[in-house]
């Protein structure tokens, strides 16, 4: 009776010991093959996924220099549009003064012919109307300004704020004096109230010569803060 409770007592053991092994087997296979992955990685792939990662942050970082360096081009593109602006202002001013400045009789001359005048007359007042459309862009460009973060020094200010009070004051005297020689050569007016007003228009005109000349000596930095 001993003898077969020992026998029985052996053959469950050995058939518990054949069942695990038989269920842990392809555990331990797994693991084996989990643990050669980690062990040995495959390093053309390690290579290549960290070529990728490099290139993605240079490619970002260079996005971002280019991003800075549009920004201050078109900052820079603002001041150029104010100064641009200003120049054609200064070259108009020159223009429009000097086509109505002929009409003036001077000292031993004879006034031009009436026809003459009357169609001089006529581009006097489109060049006139350029002229101020031109000083509405100047203002327009300032007001860009502040979207792209340029700012006047005081001297920026005072030279801007100096042009628009100046070339008011030349805009009213042209007009004054375009009516003037209107009233001389086709309606027979005398020709002292023309020549008086003519006068005034030629000191308008050095003074805008002057705010010209200032703006041209005055280099960008000492007239824009960005």
């Amino acid at each position: 009776m001993k003898g077969l409770k020992k026998i029985l007592i052996i053959s469950t053991s050995t058939v518990a010991i054949i069942g695990l092994l038989f269920y842990t087997t392809p555990i331990l296979e797994t693991m084996t093959k989990w643990t050669k992955e980690i062990s040995a990685p495959n390093w053309a792939d390690v290579v290549s996924s960290t070529c990728a990662a490099i290139a993605l942050m240079l490619a970002f970082a260079t996005y971002i220099n280019w991003s800075q360096s549009k920004v201050r081009d078109d900052l820079y593109g603002s001041i150029k549009t104010y100064i641009e602006c200003f120049a054609r202002l200064s070259s108009q001013t020159t223009d429009s003064f000097t086509l109505l400045d002929g009409l003036v009789p001077k000292v031993g001359m004879q006034p031009v012919h009436p026809d003459e005048a009357i169609e001089t007359l006529r581009e006097v007042e489109m060049s006139m109307h350029d002229f101020g459309r031109s000083f509405k862009d100047l203002h327009f460009a300032k007001e860009e300004f502040e979207f792209w973060g340029v700012k006047f020094t005081k001297a920026g200010e005072d030279l801007h704020d100096s042009t628009a009070r100046i070339t008011r004051n030349f805009m009213t005297c042209y007009f004054v004096t375009m009516n003037q020689a209107l009233n001389f050569y086709k309606y027979g007016h005398p020709l002292d109230d023309f020549l008086t007003e003519a006068a005034k228009l030629e000191t308008r005109f050095n003074e805008m010569r002057l705010i010209f000349a200032q703006r041209k000596n005055s280099g960008i930095n000492r007239l824009f803060l960005f």
